[in-house]
């Protein structure tokens, strides 16, 4: 899986201009190195599907975490 290296990131810091970065933004910047036959999904919905997943799943839980107290 490829990843996103200081260097990008640093990239993404010039192209904006000194803005602050968006999720969305380095999402986009990810390199999609998946073969074209059978893509039915763009890499950012994918990857932006499951970290949003897992951040629901982690606030559920956090909520019944009082509970374990009693």
């Amino acid at each position: 899986m490829p990843t996103l290296t200081s260097a990008d990131i640093s990239g993404l810091e010039n192209k904006l201009g000194g803005a602050e970065i968006k999720f969305i933004d380095v999402l986009n910047a990810l390199p999609d190195t998946r073969d074209n036959r059978g893509k039915r999904h763009s890499l950012t919905f994918l990857v932006s599907t499951v970290v949003f997943y897992h951040l629901g799943w982690a606030l559920k839980s956090i909520q019944y975490l009082p509970l374990l107290d009693e």
